[in-house]
């Protein structure tokens, strides 16, 4: 593998050139994202955008624990070294208020965190429960403008940017309630604007699911797999971002084989292919590599010598033409954490490992961007709980 490269770039590969950093930020960027796991994390122009999570995790023993997710967008820019919360401006006018959605509210200078109880179409007021101390609340009027509009708070999910990324899409995992729902949600950019899209009841849609895998390809957003409760799935979806429906792509009758049901794999799209590596299936964790032709509609799996190990909650993203594989949980307990970083060459069909003279600590179901040819990542959780760090590393020489 990398024979491309010439014999000097592979030896300095060898030698351990490439390193993880700490991303350094601002001195007075004091506003920026809480530790979460099961967040997204997308590049676009010169930023990155960071959205949901569980942001708050706290397990007693003997006791449920308290899980908070996370349903605020967050943007990095890079020039500056600054993250920034992005506030839209009220949501889509059109857009419904649901009893118990999570909302804020602008009181002068202040955000206030509440659930929506009721709107009143009349005088253009909604009715906001605020949770002034905890464990105590009241309940506000105040007008439609001053409400600020979110998707559910959710983790798991799976978010692309369109073709021309004006858009962002999402399709959530599981939401405030514990569950997974099936939905899709629109950022369009330019207007700080979140609405959700809806399609025709009587149209076919996939079942709610989280940690399940997805990417931009063809006319829309490809899904697969996910898991619900003790289901795990083998579907693959498309929604079409022109037409706002759902397809059930089934592939091929040529197609020699295709995917067990896997939750927590990692896909990209590379030449009209949705490449997808690891995840668990209903036993345990696989390091399985697979592709799915766009055009012809049939699977492929990639038999090679080598690879990473096996394991879900890994991120994926490519570079040149390779796609790198970093972190992710290989085993049952804090053991399975895993920080090794991984390049698989798209034509040679060969994986190698990039070693590192320094590495991230291990994690998974964190996300990692690219912005030119940096990598970024960030959170994710590990036997320490939740992470909030946000680390870099140049892939520059690495399959150029």
């Amino acid at each position: 593998m990398w024979a491309f490269l010439g014999f000097a770039a592979l030896c300095a590969l060898s030698a351990a050139q490439y390193a993880f950093e700490r991303v350094e930020l601002n001195e007075d960027d004091t506003d920026r994202p809480a530790a979460s796991t099961g967040h997204s994390l997308l590049a676009r122009r010169n930023s990155l955008w960071l959205y949901g999570g569980i942001i708050e995790w706290h397990t007693k023993q003997g006791e449920k624990g308290r899980i908070q997710y996370g349903h605020v967008l967050w943007s990095f820019d890079r020039e500056d070294s600054v993250w920034e919360r992005n506030l839209p401006e009220g949501g889509s006018k059109h857009g419904k208020l649901n009893v118990n959605e999570s909302v804020e509210v602008k009181q002068g200078d202040y955000l206030l965190r509440g659930q929506v109880q009721s709107e009143r179409k009349e005088d253009g007021l909604v009715e906001v429960k605020i949770e002034q101390h905890p464990g105590h609340f009241s309940t506000i009027s105040v007008p439609r403008k001053d409400v600020l509009y979110y998707p559910p708070a959710m983790n798991m999910h799976v978010a692309v940017l369109s073709a021309s990324e004006t858009l962002m899409y999402i399709h959530p995992g599981k939401s405030k309630s514990g569950k997974p729902i099936s939905e899709v949600w629109a950022y369009l950019f330019e207007k700080d604007i979140w609405t959700q899209v809806h399609w025709p009841a009587d149209s076919a849609a996939p079942a709610a699911r989280e940690m399940h895998t997805g990417v931009s390809l063809g006319e829309g957003l490809v899904i697969y797999g996910g898991n619900r409760a003790k289901e795990t799935f083998d579907d693959l979806w498309l929604f079409s971002f022109t037409k706002s429906t759902w397809s059930r792509v089934y592939p091929d009758l040529t197609s020699p084989a295709a995917p067990p049901p896997l939750w927590g794999s990692s896909s990209v799209a590379y030449q009209n292919r949705m490449w997808m590596f690891g995840g668990h299936d209903k036993d345990q964790c696989v390091n399985d590599l697979w592709s799915f032709d766009w055009e012809s509609k049939v699977w492929e799996k990639h038999l090679t010598n080598k690879g990473p190990s096996a394991r879900k909650g890994h991120s994926a993203l490519v570079y040149g033409n390779c796609m790198f594989v970093f972190g992710g949980h290989n085993s049952v307990g804090d053991a399975g954490f895993t920080n090794d970083l991984w390049a698989f060459d798209f034509d040679e069909e060969d994986w190698e490992e990039v070693e590192l003279e320094e590495k991230a600590p291990p994690r998974n179901f964190h996300k990692a961007a690219l912005l030119d040819s940096t990598m970024y990542l960030f959170g994710g959780n590990n036997e320490d709980g939740l992470l909030d760090d946000f680390w870099k590393i140049d892939l520059a020489g690495i399959c150029d």
